[in-house]
Parts: structure tokens; sequence; C-alpha cells
């Protein structure tokens, strides 16, 4: 059972981060922030999927009556509590109806993962969504996602969103993985009926890569891209030092419209 009456104020120690404007670079939205919206649910675990050696798919289904209520923008973030006055940040890979799927990457064996590892189905968890701004700022613009790892959960949910439009625009997603098995990562967007219309660059840093990768860190493989600064929005999601790094890259290539999140 839940002590419901604990919530909100144990709650309050999550909230985090904040928007940057380091070294003279446009400020950058950052997962957090003091925003109190969404709405705090109950869901019980339906299904949890490994997908990789470390990575598992888990789809939960949120109580209560639903009905299009939830105002869930692609990109978004839920915080889930992950027991002892703890809260959690889970990228929404998709919400459809009352099911909520995410993918939890339990390598780091850290607070949180330790505590999704232990789930069951049937288990019951608190969390509070959608939260965040990190979604689809022009959908008219060219796109350029830069993921690594799990990073790639809110950016799956945007470029499904995007390529569900009657003309998709450009989209150009760089993955960064360390092994060709976490390539199935990308297999939600593969499937999609208009997925032939993006273009993808896996870089792999560990495993020697297959045809058509890259091999190297994704912040090796973007010094070569070519943007039109006006008229391209870039989307950076990961571990900190990558987001940092590939930030870092894209300004000095004079990019503008760029959006971020740490992991």
């Amino acid at each position: 059972m839940w002590i419901r009456g604990l919530v909100e104020s144990m709650e309050s120690m999550a909230d985090r981060s904040e928007k940057t404007n380091a070294g003279g670079t446009p400020p950058l939205p950052v997962r957090g922030g003091s925003q109190r919206t969404g709405r705090k649910l109950s869901g019980v675990l339906l299904q949890k999927n490994a997908v990789t050696e470390t990575v598992s798919e888990l789809i939960f289904e949120l109580a209560g009556e639903i009905n299009g209520e939830i105002n869930f923008k692609p990109g978004q973030f839920a915080r889930v509590w992950v027991g002892e006055y703890r809260w959690r940040d889970y990228s929404i890979v998709e919400l459809d109806g009352g099911r909520v799927t995410f993918l939890v990457d339990s390598r780091f064996r850290g607070h949180g993962s330790r505590f999704i590892s232990g789930l069951a189905v049937g288990d019951e968890v608190l969390m509070r969504l959608p939260l965040g701004g990190f979604t689809v700022a022009n959908p008219e613009h060219s796109h350029c996602f830069i993921a690594s790892g799990t990073g790639i959960s809110p950016c799956i949910a945007m470029i499904r969103l995007l390529l569900d439009l009657d003309t998709p625009p450009p989209i150009h997603l760089y993955f960064g993985c360390k092994s060709r098995h976490d390539v199935v990562l990308l297999d939600r967007i593969k499937q999609h009926r208009a997925a032939h219309l993006l273009k993808i660059t896996v870089c792999l840093s560990d495993d020697p890569p297959a045809a058509g990768m890259f091999s190297g860190r994704v912040t090796d493989a973007i010094p070569s891209l070519e943007i039109a600064p006006e008229t391209t929005d870039f989307y950076i999601c990961g571990n900190p030092s990558m987001v940092d790094d590939a930030t870092e890259i894209l300004v000095g290539k004079g990019a503008t419209n760029l959006f971020r999140e740490r992991y």
C-alpha cells in the first residue's frame, strides 16, 4: 500500500534542474524544473519485457477514468515514485489511452533502476504525468535528433508524431550506443509506416559497426553535419557529458534552435 498523504511533500524533494545559459549559448530546456503540472495517478504494471540485456520495456495501465484528460505531448516524461522518499523521471515512449510505456536501463544499478528491476506484473506505483517541455517546437522545421542509450525514449515519441504528419519534415536521427544489440531500441520507429522518410545514423562506440553504421561516439559523428541554423531544430537527449559535448559542437557550427534533456 502507498501512503498517499505523504506523497505531496516527498515529491517536492524531486523537483530539480534549470535552464542553462553557459558560455553565451541560448537558454536550453533541461529536464526537471519546478513546474507542478500533470496528474498524479497510480499505474499497474501490465507488461515487463526485456529489450536488451539491461533495458526493459514497462507498460502500465493507469487507474481511473482517463478518456483524453491527460494532455500529453510527445517528448514529455513521468515522475515515478520509487520508494524511500524518492522519485525518478522516465521519458514516456508512448501514452495510448490509459496505457503508458517506458524504457528503463538498469545497468547503472541506481535506486530507481533497482526499484524498477524489482517490479513484477501486477505491482502498483504512483506517478505524476505528463511533465516537461522537451517537445516538438516547430513541426515545419527540419529536425535533427541526437540521443544515446535510453535517451532515445522521448525522441521515439517526437519522431512518430512528425512521421504522422501529412507532409513530414526532413528528420535525421543520430543514435549513440555501445553494442549492435542496442539498435533494437529503434524498432518502434522503424516499424512506422513512414519510416522510410527518416534518416538514421547509428553510432557504435564499442562493437565493430555493421554496414551503414558509424564507428565511434555520436559526438564524433556530428561535427561533419551540415546545418541550416535558422530552419533546423536540434533535440539532444542522453547522459550529461554527451548532451554538453553535443551542444558545444552544434553551437560552434552556428545552431541556435537547440533543445536538450539530460538523464
